[in-house]
């Protein structure tokens, strides 16, 4: 798979350095860096007679505007005041936009204790907010359908460590389905993807699905 020669790639042109794994009582700081990449352009997905979709469930997440900002206590992305000392990952993004097969969904960095219970919002591809209101898609059930605008994919990724660091993606992919008949309408529909994954820090980790990736990698902060 193509993504694949993409991360061989980082590696050979972008080391990788790994951090101890040591906590401090005073600073448990973390960056993570989040690129979310669709490798499927389609918005369609075929025929199921009967088709269930997942219900979504709104939880309250934090939106990362601006590129490593530091979480607060309040759940607020602030000002990091180290933030131009940090590495990022925009080099790997700008390799990936050159890929005519592959679209950067979101492209997300922040700095939180990783000692706190942060979920952080997925949100983007595809608006059908349009085509909903304009009655050109159907909804056979609302509940799978959050607030704001709908699109193709939402949710939050949420980083921890008990006896591990951990990532762990609670994520809505909506898609189109034509029913049949020529005169049929297309349905909404939604598949709900829980993925827990084990992580090392400093190294590049990445989730793949049939429609989407993610390439993660998450740093202990050291004393800037």
């Amino acid at each position: 798979m193509k993504i694949y020669k993409l991360l061989t790639l980082f590696f050979l042109y972008f080391p990788i350095l790994l951090f101890a794994n040591t906590d401090s009582e005073e600073e448990n700081l973390y960056q993570v860096q989040f690129i979310f990449i669709s490798h499927n352009p389609s918005n369609y997905i075929d025929f199921q007679e009967e088709l269930i979709s997942d219900f979504f469930i709104d939880k309250s997440n934090i939106d990362v505007k601006i590129n490593n900002c530091l979480i607060n206590e309040e759940n607020n992305c602030v000002k990091f005041e180290n933030d131009y000392k940090l590495d990022n990952f925009n080099d790997y993004a700008e390799i990936l936009k050159k890929d005519k097969d592959i679209t950067i969904l979101n492209h997300i960095e922040w700095i939180q204790n990783i000692s706190n219970d942060f979920f952080i919002k997925i949100k983007s591809g595809k608006d059908y907010s349009e085509d909903i209101f304009d009655n050109k898609l159907d909804l056979q059930d609302i509940n799978i359908i959050g607030s704001g605008k709908i699109t193709k994919y939402e949710g939050t990724i949420n980083i921890s460590k008990n006896r591990f660091h951990e990532i762990d993606v609670n994520l809505y992919e909506r898609m189109k389905m034509k029913p049949p008949g020529f005169f049929s309408t297309d349905i909404l529909t939604s598949k709900n993807y829980q993925i827990k994954q084990k992580i090392k820090l400093g190294k590049i980790n990445y989730i793949d699905r049939d429609n989407f990736g993610m390439i993660i990698r998450v740093k202990k902060v050291k004393n800037l």
